[in-house]
């Protein structure tokens, strides 16, 4: 294998990753924000003023 193809082997590999990341990290946030919306349906309102424990 030539040192050209390595370089392009390790650059594909590190966008690949990177990709991942970025698709990982948008799936959990979306996940987030959905619990985030089920819990504000449940969640008693706070009041405002009122002193909480």
């Amino acid at each position: 294998m030539t040192r050209r193809r390595k370089t392009l082997l390790v650059v594909l590999a590190l966008v690949l990753l990177a990709a991942g990341g970025l698709v990982w990290y948008g799936q959990a946030t979306a996940v987030d924000r959905q619990v985030n919306a089920l819990l504000d349906e449940v969640r008693p309102q706070e009041r405002t003023g009122s002193a909480g424990r």
